[in-house]
């Protein structure tokens, strides 16, 4: 196990003293109690983490008599191996977040389910240039102790128009237009796409019309802008105008999606 050196982990701790949170407590009691507390998470009943399990009475003794058990019998509370205790753990994301910055990393936190500092990025890139940044310091993270992920597309695809979501899991889109108008005059058709999440707002529609066939291409605005999007349905009431110059039975096509969109590049069908 790597620690931050003592020189730079004192100044360090000096530095954060006064944004003191629940992470901070935590880092307390790995200072305190046997075994190297790493911290601990609800899995069907707690699991504490530690970094030497073989002192598994003593540490839940110890957790137990400050109140971090919550009341719950250490009997019934499972250990499970670690190798970083929480003090560690703090030290280096408290160092490594005053000398690595980027533009396009979103999220960061101590994961300690899986005993490590975990990095949200947006893009392929983004997460290049952060694994430069980390191993360009002096000193470096150890192995295993950071993991990047890319949670959400670049900053070029974060806002971009996508075709019209037609089908939910549960209805497919309502379309209304009257069902006679006459030739040459210009009529209206509304239809209700779905929307949701990262999708709120309608976006302009391409209408082409060749003698008495049209074809009508929906779409919306999606914004990728956090990594996270909420999981709601709504409907959009799309309204375009439409004009046959020629008598007769006319077709119209309507296209979209009926997938829901992820970060890529879709082409309506």
């Amino acid at each position: 196990m790597v620690e931050v050196p003592v020189t730079l982990r004192d100044s360090v701790r000096g530095l954060w003293a006064s944004f003191r949170d629940d992470d901070d407590r935590w880092a307390d009691l790995a200072r305190e109690v046997p075994g190297g507390f790493a911290g601990m998470m609800l899995e069907g009943g707690l699991v504490v983490f530690l970094v030497d399990t073989t002192q598994r009475d003593a540490a839940l003794g110890a957790l137990a008599a400050r109140g971090a058990l919550g009341g719950r019998d250490p009997r019934r509370v499972r250990v499970r191996k670690a190798r970083w205790d929480f003090s560690q753990l703090i030290d280096w994301y408290h160092y490594l977040n005053l000398h690595v910055w980027h533009d396009r990393m979103i999220e960061s936190d101590i994961d300690e389910e899986h005993n490590r500092i975990a990095y949200g990025v947006m893009g392929e890139a983004a997460r290049r240039q952060l694994d430069r940044q980390l191993g360009a310091l002096r000193p470096p993270p150890p192995c295993f102790l950071v993991a990047i992920e890319v949670v959400g597309p670049p900053p070029e695809k974060a806002v971009t128009r996508v075709p019209a979501r037609l089908a939910s899991n549960r209805d497919t889109a309502r379309v209304i237009l009257p069902d006679t108008v006459r030739r040459g005059s210009e009529f209206p058709m509304t239809v209700w796409t779905f929307g949701g999440g990262c999708i709120r707002e309608a976006a302009d529609s391409r209408v082409s019309v060749h003698g008495l066939r049209a074809r009508v291409t929906l779409y919306h605005i999606r914004r990728l802008l956090t990594a996270v999007c909420t999981s709601d349905l709504i409907q959009f009431p799309q309204t375009v105008r439409l004009r046959f110059d020629k008598a007769g039975e006319a077709t119209i096509e309507i296209r979209g999606v009926t997938n829901e969109l992820e970060w890529d590049p879709v082409t309506p069908s």
